[in-house]
């Protein structure tokens, strides 16, 4: 992907745009189709076997499971399993290369005692949120624009977190828009 040209994450921008946001279920038909398969499952179900032993009726939970699988667009389907590793792994890891930080032959206790870091650090992740904070909440008080219609101050806590993505998302566009400069 990096020698055709295009970059990793526009690559998987472009296959987002590809992958399916319906169901090719029709929703209007499901409803009664599962109440019938409701009915059929409670005739088949024998409170006195056990699940082992009641072919039919696993075999009915089945087919409702595969139809209900296909109720979810394949886009949420792909969002949903890949959520926890994007947020957990691939993100932090984006947000660190792309602060272009160079860890070989670093002591890691210089690092964490060093102001700079520890500057840039709390800068993100305290000063950024609080400073968004500050001045939304400086905004409501004189009036200049109420919080919008059903959200919290939270909510606004979120935002200020975002604000960090946002910074980091900035570095990385940056470097992808501009070459270093040739002397």
């Amino acid at each position: 992907m990096y020698n055709s040209g295009v970059h990793a994450t526009l690559a998987g921008v472009i296959l987002a745009f590809f992958l399916p946001a319906r169901s090719d279920i029709n929703l209007d038909h499901v409803q009664d189709w599962l109440a019938a398969r409701g009915s059929e499952l409670d005739d088949i179900y024998d409170p006195d076997e056990h699940v082992l032993g009641q072919h039919e009726f696993t075999r009915t939970a089945k087919r409702v499971e595969r139809v209900m699988h296909r109720v979810t667009p394949p886009l949420q389907r792909v969002e949903a399993t890949i959520a926890a590793p994007v947020n957990f792994l691939i993100l932090p890891l984006f947000a660190f290369a792309n602060a272009q930080l160079r860890l070989v032959g670093v002591d890691m206790a210089s690092v964490l005692t060093d102001p700079v870091a520890l500057g840039v650090y709390f800068g993100l992740v305290a000063g950024k949120p609080l400073g968004i904070l500050t001045v939304t909440a400086l905004l409501v008080r004189i009036g200049f624009s109420p919080l919008p219609e059903g959200s919290n101050w939270g909510q606004m806590l979120c935002v200020g977190v975002l604000g960090d993505v946002g910074f980091t998302m900035c570095i990385f566009i940056s470097e992808l828009s501009f070459t270093a400069g040739t002397e």
